[in-house]
């Protein structure tokens, strides 16, 4: 299915290449070769953001993927130059909103020197793409991951596009993915449900929206 997939971006039959490479990260929400095509893809038809966060994605699963560091820096790096076109002009819906999260300072686990710059990075991003409103924090702690979660709802439930992008620790227990907040005290695996939060929550703030992205961890 993705051999499929990336071979419809070859022939730059990228209609066709999104819905395979969609149903393939559904099939196996850790493939980083999917994420990694469908980043190809995105950065194909000019969604840096979402080229940028796939690309992370794949490289979280494997950090050694062949191609994917390179094809990250350069996403990144053309995020920053490029302009948003004034005669474009927005829907009367918050038509995309994002969240950015950067966990980098932990109370109790190891410091993460890269997470906040980039959070930054892609919320800048996010902004040159004509994001109508980001959200941004950092270094925050379980009760204000879990305020801020219930507050973007409220945006995402208006939005056509929303997105979550997270850059920090994040761990799994028994099948469960679970996103760990900066003031998390794990002492043993069943602290985790206390103590972290459930991806599920994440993925609970994008339903109202007419389309949801992804959640990079």
């Amino acid at each position: 299915m993705i051999g499929l997939g990336q071979a419809y971006i070859e022939v730059q039959a990228f209609d066709r290449a999104k819905p395979i490479l969609d149903d393939a990260i559904k099939l196996d929400p850790v493939s980083s070769e999917a994420y990694f095509q469908r980043g190809r893809l995105m950065e194909r038809v000019g969604n840096l953001a979402q080229a940028s966060i796939d690309y992370k994605t794949a490289l979280s699963f494997d950090p050694e993927l062949k191609g994917a560091k390179e094809a990250l820096s350069k996403a990144i790096d053309r995020s920053k130059t490029a302009k948003v076109d004034p005669a474009v002009k927005p829907s009367g819906r918050l038509n995309r909103v994002a969240l950015v999260i950067g966990n980098g300072s932990y109370d109790k686990a190891p410091t993460l020197p890269n997470a906040v710059n980039d959070a930054s990075m892609i919320s800048d991003a996010f902004r040159s793409i004509g994001f109508r409103q980001v959200v941004e924090v950092q270094n925050v702690g379980r009760q204000g991951l879990l305020a801020t979660l219930r507050s973007f709802r409220e945006l995402a439930d208006h939005s056509e596009w929303a997105v979550i992008y997270y850059a920090g620790h994040g761990i799994e227990i028994d099948g469960q993915n679970y996103v760990i907040p900066a003031d998390a005290r794990l002492l043993t695996d069943r602290d985790v449900p206390d103590e972290a939060i459930s991806l599920s929550r994440f993925l609970d703030a994008l339903e109202g929206a007419s389309v949801s992205i992804g959640l990079q961890i």
